[in-house]
């Protein structure tokens, strides 16, 4: 088991105007991008740089229409161009600026895919690319995941931080049973919170689902389905896509006890579309289908892992792990501080001397660590003692 912070830390981070209570609302504002959004080949001979009031612009030399960039498109623009970001956006006026990038433009010659936006006169460049970017809109991506909705998944909530008062709920015994679990900050009646789980800007989304439906892990413990989902269609991150068990998700967004972790990453390049959609696609009908026979599954690990029993005595199971040098991080200190917490949670977890317990007493001693990276390190360890089960 493992400790996920990717939620935590969009909750943590995320300003107002990029949270979303709920997938229609995001929806609606990524579809207005999608539709309101273009594409067009950018080379030295179609456009200049150019400066209007201090600003810097980009001019079309066959219409002569003029429009702004977000900052992050200047980022990757001057990063293309090889121009210093921090330098000329401190140091130089937007005239000089212009110069140096048109310059730069026709020394390299440079050609890019184009991002504009449209809004009334208004005309905002998004993004500048490779030739080669494979785009896939945020919104046609979020759309796969909508039947997940409507087949036993939902939006986390957390404490409120930059919501206004009006986005605010008191949360009830209902969803203290709908979101209780283990690990963190639990959700109880009365708390004052929000929905959360769903974040999207100029730059990027991300979105976390989750099913509590029927979970439990055949002993009383609590389990969560979850799905986490990041993407950008300007190419400030790769599709990535994120399912999983786990024990609970506190009110900070942080997953604990996360299990059977899979992984798919995608870059924007080739016949990359294709694959992200199909893959999104892929995984919901998985999540839908296969919800019960993923969860029986875990469930039979578990069970397995409780009938092996490593041995009798703590420090012959201590030499004997250490032996076969499973991982660095398994030191003759790691496991007896692992061994006895599951000797002191054997009501709850079974045998400490088994190997659930040994799984069970590591993920407890890696929670003493002071540093996210080192507790998850040893808790893929763990996850892949657990596995050995199977």
């Amino acid at each position: 088991m493992t400790t996920l912070m990717t939620a935590n830390r969009n909750w943590a981070s995320r300003p107002a105007d990029e949270r979303f209570q709920n997938i229609d609302a995001m929806a609606a504002v990524m579809a207005e991008r999608r539709d309101t959004s273009s594409e067009f080949y950018m080379s030295p001979e179609s456009v200049t740089f150019v400066a209007e009031e201090n600003q810097l612009k980009l001019k079309s030399n066959k219409t002569g229409l003029t429009a702004d960039m977000t900052n992050y498109a200047f980022k990757t623009l001057a990063a293309r161009l090889e121009v210093p970001y921090s330098f000329v956006v401190s140091r130089l006026r937007a005239e000089t600026v212009a110069h140096i990038l048109n310059d730069r433009h026709k020394v390299l010659n440079e050609r890019s895919l184009v991002m504009l936006q449209k809004q009334g006169n208004d005309r905002l460049i998004r993004a500048f690319t490779s030739e080669s970017y494979a785009r896939v809109w945020d919104a046609d991506l979020l759309d796969i995941y909508r039947p997940l909705l409507d087949n036993g998944w939902y939006t986390p909530i957390a404490f409120h931080r930059n919501e206004p008062a009006s986005a605010t709920f008191i949360a009830t015994e209902a969803d203290v049973g709908k979101f209780g679990g283990k690990g963190g900050v639990q959700v109880k009646a009365g708390d004052r919170v929000v929905p959360s789980g769903l974040y999207s800007s100029d730059r990027d989304m991300f979105m976390m689902l989750i099913n509590r439906e029927n979970h439990d892990d055949g002993y009383g413990r609590p389990l969560f389905s979850g799905l986490m989902v990041s993407h950008s269609e300007v190419y400030n991150a790769p599709f990535k896509e994120t399912s999983f068990m786990c024990d609970g998700i506190c009110l900070n967004n942080i997953v604990w006890g996360a299990t059977d972790i899979s992984e798919t990453n995608y870059r924007h390049v080739g016949n990359a579309k294709q694959r992200i959609m199909a893959a999104a696609t892929k995984t919901v009908t998985n999540l839908i289908r296969n919800h019960t026979v993923n969860l029986n599954s875990l469930r039979d690990t578990i069970k397995k892992a409780r009938g092996i029993v490593l041995g009798k005595y703590q420090d012959d199971i201590v030499d004997d792990v250490y032996r076969r040098k499973i991982s660095p991080l398994l030191t003759k200190s790691t496991l007896e501080n692992a061994l006895e917490l599951a000797q002191k949670n054997r009501d709850t977890n079974g045998n400490p001397f088994s190997l659930y317990g040994l799984f069970d007493g590591l993920t407890r001693y890696s929670q003493t660590f002071e540093y996210t990276e080192d507790r998850s390190a040893l808790d893929e360890v763990a996850s892949k003692i657990l596995a050995t089960a199977r």
